[in-house]
């Protein structure tokens, strides 16, 4: 599963993610999440390795950085808590 988006830092600069991930669950939730239905979130997991690119110099840490993306699927859209591995 991978997916790449761009968005914007608080103070405007672009930033691309790329996440490529898993999401495990029984064939009954991933059902469920198929048909657009909200499960609880202890149902799966869903784990990310995110890579960050951008031209701003002062998040170019970023690109250096290890990190781990914890992700949480509700029926229109999916949200993702971003976690640095130290």
């Amino acid at each position: 599963m991978g997916r790449a988006d761009m968005g914007r830092s608080d103070k405007g600069a672009l930033v691309y993610v790329q996440n490529d991930g898993l999401r495990v669950a029984s064939p009954e939730i991933l059902a469920s999440m198929s048909k657009g239905e909200l499960v609880p979130i202890g149902s799966y997991r869903f784990r990310t390795a995110p890579r960050f690119e951008t031209a701003e110099p002062s998040l170019k840490w970023l690109e250096r950085a290890t990190f781990v993306g914890v992700a949480a699927r509700a029926p229109d859209r999916v949200a993702i808590g971003f976690h640095q591995v130290l």
